[in-house]
């Protein structure tokens, strides 16, 4: 089975990329989240769903003219409490955060998670990619769909931060640019992948295996399909990020042809992530 190779794509820099990415997870945070413009930075909350950090975030953080970091820190924390919740996640505007606020980030009341992209350079078709499964549209299958993420984010993170995730999942469904695919084996749903659109950057979105349907190949099938499908769709780049000691996933990506292109800072507030589980 040979991959499309995708349309010759323009010089999209670093910082559109990771841009793009911060943008997809905005807007598939909003089908769950209340979002707010403040001064400095803009607020996702889902009150409704305390465990799921990525529902409860600060996105492009950064430092306006006539604010200190104090009055950051303040003017976030504050939104966050008049509305009964916490902002776990904090996402700096930068590729890297610059001083003062570097120095904010850092000085203890925060863990730094880093995020590392990836981007696609040259489609590659990897080996010994399965002929047995069947794959179809997330939507079509909403409820199995939600029972694949139960059981996978149960087995990672408990019973109540899975079924929060689950209602995160199938809210992100909504979304019309998010394309989202299952797959089948013998019936039974064993994973699933999405692509966002960006304009003219797909965004891959949430890759996820059934814990008992892992290093079967069924993940590298899916993936395949989804770049078929990315390339039907004429994006002219396709991104991807993940943790940087994630190096199974890391060896999957770069099987397709993803390489590494950077990374960017995430921060989560220690006080409020020791009240949470799952993200």
């Amino acid at each position: 089975m040979e991959l499309p190779v995708l349309p010759d794509h323009p010089n999209f820099n670093t910082e559109t990329i990771v841009r793009a990415l911060k943008k997809a997870n905005s807007e598939t945070c909003a089908q769950s989240a209340e979002r707010t413009e403040l001064r400095c930075a803009t607020a996702h909350i889902a009150s409704a769903l305390p465990d799921i950090w990525d529902a409860n975030i600060a996105f492009d953080i950064h430092l306006p003219e006539g604010m200190t970091v104090e009055d950051v820190y303040d003017e976030i924390t504050h939104h966050y409490s008049d509305h009964h919740a916490l902002c776990i996640t904090w996402v700096p505007n930068d590729l890297e955060c610059v001083s003062p606020l570097s120095e904010f980030f850092t000085s203890g009341m925060f863990e730094c998670e880093p995020s590392l992209v990836m981007l696609l350079t040259h489609a590659t078709t990897p080996n010994h990619l399965r002929d047995d499964l069947q794959i179809v549209p997330a939507r079509a299958m909403r409820r199995e769909y939600g029972r694949l993420h139960h059981i996978a984010h149960t087995h990672q993170w408990g019973e109540t931060s899975a079924e929060q995730m689950v209602e995160y999942q199938l809210n992100a469904l909504d979304d019309t640019q998010l394309d989202c695919f299952i797959a089948r084996l013998d019936k039974k749903v064993v994973a699933s992948a999405g692509i966002y659109s960006v304009g003219e950057i797909g965004v891959i979105y949430e890759v996820v295996t059934h814990p008992e349907y892992r290093r079967l190949g069924i993940m590298k099938t899916l993936l395949g399909h989804l770049i078929r499908h990315a390339a039907r769709c004429q994006f002219k780049s396709i991104a991807l990020e993940t943790t940087p000691d994630n190096e199974a996933a890391i060896r999957l990506y770069e099987s397709f042809g993803f390489e590494k292109l950077t990374e960017f800072p995430v921060y989560r507030h220690v006080e409020n992530k020791k009240n949470s589980s799952s993200s």
